[in-house]
């Protein structure tokens, strides 16, 4: 009994402890399939390779956006250059976006002060408990009933 709470107890931990994940050298392509057959092959590669769609292509002539993890790469461009799709990078490195965004919100985001030097608002771009939010719902925005 005590064996199985003290192993729940440490996955748990473990799972919020965990570091963010992190996108390195991931990338997005841009596919522009020539003809209908192509984005049909093109779909296929979905299933195989079990990419992300971003943005699925309206008409055969239309682009499609793919999120490609670093060890499908060569794989994927292979057979995208086997189908004959026009294929371009659009993104070429996803956690250097995910830096850039981040490191804007903090610079761009104060939250007010009282006399006394507390916060006296919410701060969306830190992970907060839910129990320290399920609370009254109108506290965070500095109205109270």
């Amino acid at each position: 009994m005590w064996s199985t709470l003290s192993s729940v107890v440490l996955l748990f931990y473990g799972y919020v402890t965990a570091d963010p994940a992190r996108f390195d050298g991931h990338k997005v392509l841009q596919i522009l399939p020539n003809s209908l057959q192509e984005l049909e092959q093109v779909l296929a590669l979905h299933d195989v390779y079990d990419l992300d769609m971003w943005r699925h292509p309206r008409k055969g002539n239309h682009s499609m956006d793919v999120y490609v993890e670093p060890e499908k790469l060569e794989p994927v461009l292979g057979a995208l250059k086997d189908i004959g799709a026009h294929v371009k990078i659009w993104i070429d490195d996803l956690q250097k976006l995910v830096d850039e965004e981040q490191s804007s919100m903090k610079r761009s985001f104060h939250l007010p002060y009282t006399s006394q030097g507390r916060n006296q608002g919410f701060n969306h771009y830190v992970y907060h408990r839910y129990s320290a939010v399920s609370g009254d719902p109108y506290m965070y925005q500095g109205i109270h009933l």
